[in-house]
């Protein structure tokens, strides 16, 4: 049974505790791109030294910033994960030769490291003084096949797989999935002397566990179940494959196991507390419990009823798709202003146009359905992003900015990607745009933007 004091106060905790700050998320960016125009910059230093003509063809974020599942806590150590896309048949056959036009790029521009550029493991890291490291992972591109520069050999891997298989288990647990995996990597993260798992091997555990669960649970019972269900998993087995080829195992080293076992260690001492809550326990019981789980004291009476932070939760479709070069039309969307959830019944109040204003509290009680109109023949896919913009959307914590499937028919169609309609309520006032992505042979073909004003 749930507390909902607490589960109220948990929610709280994960806006102004877990969470990473728009602050520090938009510092993550800046660093992110400081570091591929050093990259460029250095290749292009290196081409004129050497003589070569390596280019690069695009980077793709990839791990916890591409997936949305950065916490507050990796601040003092934060990962960027960036692919690198060449042509492979310009690169060395060597992994080694290969990796190493990258790490000697890095060093002609990158200052205040803390080491120089390691190019001997499965990508080329930097590591900065201030706390933070980047890992290019080098890929070779050769026709719609990549092959990642490995220690070893190259290996035949898109780079887009995995942000594309969270992105699409996340929208079938209803945002569930990432929000749970927040929580458990906080966990993870808070003592700096536990050597735990990484982003990836805990999405897994918990995209795993979730399937089992009731999803319309409150968030403190379903926190608590996937955790339990986790520890049982790990005494079952501890092999934990790469989600979109089965034949690789996360775990390669014996000091990967051992994370692992730390895991479910720390995970079954910590869960002991908040398994023993009963529906006679009170709210301080379960401030107790948590507090213990979370360890330290983050739950209590005076402090957890406000929420002071809030989400930027924006995802990039480049991370899950290649995007077609020219591929914008700006008749791909139209809107109609009508009943709530799109139950028209021949009923439209009328068409809206990109950008013209709308009043809230005149058309509160309708909606705006958004409707994508292809150029390209079927089969394809709609996606759709819708971003939210201004002081009220941060009061709500409701920044969105995910990308999603068309609205489902039914509960079952999740996600739903025959379906060419999104249905928007009318909520609070900003600036605002949707986009729509149509997805063919596993790339953007076309994208559109629609621009949406609300007035009080």
């Amino acid at each position: 049974m749930s507390n909902k004091i607490f589960c109220h106060c948990l929610n709280n905790f994960y806006y102004n505790n877990v969470i990473l700050s728009e602050e520090k998320l938009k510092l993550l960016k800046e660093k992110k791109d400081l570091n591929i125009r050093r990259l460029k910059e250095g290749l292009d230093e290196y081409n004129k030294e050497h003589n070569t003509y390596y280019h690069i063809d695009e980077f793709i974020v990839q791990g916890s910033v591409a997936m949305g599942t950065t916490v507050s806590s990796d601040e003092n150590n934060f990962d960027i994960d960036i692919a690198v896309i060449m042509d492979k048949s310009t690169l060395p056959l060597g992994t080694l030769s290969a990796k190493r036009i990258i790490s000697d790029s890095l060093k002609k521009k990158c200052v205040g490291m803390k080491n120089e550029p390691d190019e001997t493991g499965n990508s080329v890291t930097i590591e900065y003084e201030d706390g933070y490291h980047l890992d290019f992972a080098l890929y070779g591109k050769d026709g719609n096949e990549y092959y990642h520069c490995g220690s070893i050999e190259w290996d035949k891997r898109n780079p887009r797989s995995i942000s594309r298989w969270f992105n699409e288990q996340n929208q079938k647990s209803q945002g569930k999935l990432k929000k749970l995996v927040k929580y458990i990597k906080f966990f993870c993260k808070q003592d700096s002397s536990w050597i735990m798992p990484g982003g990836l091997i805990i999405s897994v555990l918990v995209d795993e566990a979730i399937k089992y669960e009731d999803i319309s649970l409150d968030t403190d019972i379903l926190l608590k179940n996937v955790i339990n269900r986790i520890i049982s998993r790990i005494k079952i087995s501890k092999e934990i494959y790469n989600p979109t080829d089965k034949t690789i195992n996360l775990l390669n080293k014996q000091k990967d196991y051992d994370k692992i076992n730390n895991l479910l260690s720390r995970l079954e001492t910590r869960i002991v507390k908040v398994n023993d809550l009963s529906e006679i326990s009170s709210t301080e019981d379960y401030y107790k419990a948590w507090n213990y789980f979370f360890g330290d004291d983050y739950f209590n009476d005076e402090d957890n009823h406000k929420i002071i932070g809030y989400e930027d939760p924006e995802e990039e479709i480049d991370s899950f798709f290649i995007v077609k070069p020219n591929c914008l039309n700006d008749k791909l969307i139209t809107c109609q202003l009508s009943s709530k959830e799109g139950k028209t019944n021949g009923y439209t109040i009328r068409n809206y146009e990109s950008g013209t204003q709308l009043s809230v509290s005149k058309f509160r009680d309708k909606e705006l359905t958004f409707k994508a109109n292809p150029l390209n023949y079927s089969p394809y896919t709609i996606m759709w992003k819708i971003k939210n913009n201004g002081t009220k959307a941060k009061e709500h914590n409701s920044l969105r900015g995910e990308i999603n499937y068309s609205n489902r028919n039914t509960l079952d169609d999740i996600p739903y990607i025959e379906g060419k309609e999104r249905h928007e309520g009318i909520s609070f006032s900003g600036n605002h745009y949707v986009e729509c992505y149509v997805i063919k042979d596993g790339m953007v073909v076309e994208k559109g933007k629609f621009y949406v004003n609300f007035i009080e």
